[in-house]
């Protein structure tokens, strides 16, 4: 099994325990659930180091196997979004629940930042965090782009040079059928 084929597995398992782990957010309460979100996320960030690994992993590849591992890679990325989000939407139900409490109790400072300035703040990541993923799938989508126009290019050089062969198979052809007939035209007389 090849190295890639390695951290693609490696890749998947971790996706299964986030995605079990997320769906049991649900069933968690109080400090245990902040544990779980710590933890899911922790997983998210090993999976995105994972899956720049395994992006160092295709750029080594030649362009004709780059494709197909880039396509993987992308449809990885696309997984590694989607946990993001669905942990991130749950992050809002937390959040949202939080924030309806201030609003009953009056509002509450930590220090000297408001706890709606952390939310804003946690919000910045977040928007940033799923910035930087949506540029390395694009990043991903250019690399498949990249490799579709090598092959492509590979493929008109072929026929380019298919061409020329069959241009000098038909001149070729044309001196012997040229031949053939200033040997006819000396044969004739002697017969």
């Amino acid at each position: 099994m090849t190295e890639f084929n390695l951290y693609v597995e490696e890749i998947d398992k971790l996706f299964s325990e986030i995605e079990i782990q997320i769906e049991g957010l649900s069933q968690t309460t109080g400090a245990s659930r902040k544990e779980s979100r710590f933890a899911i996320e922790n997983k998210l960030g090993d999976a995105k180091q994972m899956l720049d690994e395994l992006n160092g992993l295709v750029q080594e590849l030649s362009s004709d196997e780059r494709y197909n591992k880039a396509i993987i890679l992308t449809n990885m990325r696309g997984r590694l979004q989607k946990n993001k989000q669905a942990a991130d939407a749950f992050s809002r139900q937390i959040s949202d629940s939080s924030e309806m409490r201030r609003q009953l109790l009056g509002k509450h400072t930590d220090g000297d930042i408001e706890l709606g300035d952390l939310d804003g703040i946690e919000k910045m990541k977040k928007n940033t965090s799923q910035l930087e993923d949506g540029t390395e799938i694009i990043n991903n989508m250019l690399l498949v782009a990249n490799s579709t126009t090598d092959v492509a290019s590979g493929t008109v050089s072929e026929l380019s040079r298919q061409g020329d062969v069959l241009f000098h198979a038909r001149s070729t052809s044309g001196d012997i059928h040229d031949d053939l007939g200033s040997g006819a035209g000396i044969l004739r007389p002697v017969f």
